[in-house]
């Protein structure tokens, strides 16, 4: 989902939401967006458009149906208010109070990146679990339902799940779980917590090994000699494989929980 905290107008904001959503569905519609907003196709796409401003109370329903946070619902809102605003005074208090809300979630973000993730990475089962719950099929299910599915004891879910909202990671809503972040992990520089979630699915896929067939998976290995200046190039092409096998992803029926990894390091000295 797009970050609310680096929009400054409310419709390229909700402009990017509809359009991630079309994304993921392509028979998704601008009508059918309108329609479960409460607003008529001509409102909306004049919104979207910059050339109609929308009320606080629009606002606020465009922000539960795009199921935002409370504190990225407050921000939505908040813009609107300026974009409504006639005097400086008022939209100057209303730009102070965006900026605190975006310092607020950077501060969150980072904080979070240096220490709260490490708990996801603590086990193997954290991220795939998150990965489940961010899964429109699948954020509904009970804590025993998605034990059943990774084949783990209840109790290991459900503590996974409090803590997972300790921190922040994830809540429960009526219509099921929301996941308030990415779940983009990368490291620049050494990383124990990734170190360590790594080391626990190059496990499992050696397990894969033994209790697979391979009409369940996929292992293959090329060995090389290789150019360490040429590495660059290599990751960007491994980058690039990774989003066509996520788009892949996107489009199937979401049946079986998957882990995709890629290996490419040196042998020799």
């Amino acid at each position: 989902m797009a970050n609310v905290f680096t929009y400054k107008q409310s419709y390229d904001f909700f402009r990017d939401i509809l359009e991630a959503k079309k994304a993921k569905n392509p028979s998704f519609s601008l009508r059918a967006a309108a329609r479960s907003c409460g607003l008529s196709p001509a409102a909306l796409s004049m919104f979207l458009n910059g050339k109609k401003k929308i009320s606080v109370q629009v606002a606020r329903q465009l922000a539960v149906w795009s199921k935002l946070r409370v504190k990225e619902q407050e921000y939505f809102i908040t813009m609107v208010e300026h974009e409504l605003a006639r005097s400086a005074g008022i939209k100057q208090v209303l730009e102070d109070r965006m900026e605190e809300l975006a310092r607020e979630e950077a501060n969150r973000r980072i904080k979070k990146s240096k220490l709260d993730y490490d708990f996801v990475f603590s086990n193997w089962f954290h991220l795939p679990l998150l990965v489940m719950l961010k899964t429109p099929e699948l954020c509904q299910k009970t804590p025993q339902e998605l034990a059943d599915i990774l084949n783990l004891d209840v109790k290991d879910i459900s503590n996974a799940l409090k803590q997972f909202q300790k921190i922040g990671i994830a809540e429960y809503q009526m219509d099921g779980w929301k996941i308030n972040d990415e779940l983009l992990f990368a490291a620049e520089g050494p990383h124990l917590g990734l170190r360590n979630f790594h080391r626990l699915m190059l496990g499992k896929a050696q397990e894969s090994l033994e209790t697979q067939n391979n009409t369940q998976k996929f292992v293959g290995s090329e060995t090389m000699l290789f150019d360490e200046e040429s590495l660059k190039e290599a990751n960007e092409a491994i980058e690039e494989c990774f989003s066509k096998v996520l788009a892949i992803a996107a489009k199937s029926k979401k049946q079986k929980l998957y882990h995709f990894g890629i290996q490419l390091f040196k042998l020799s000295k």
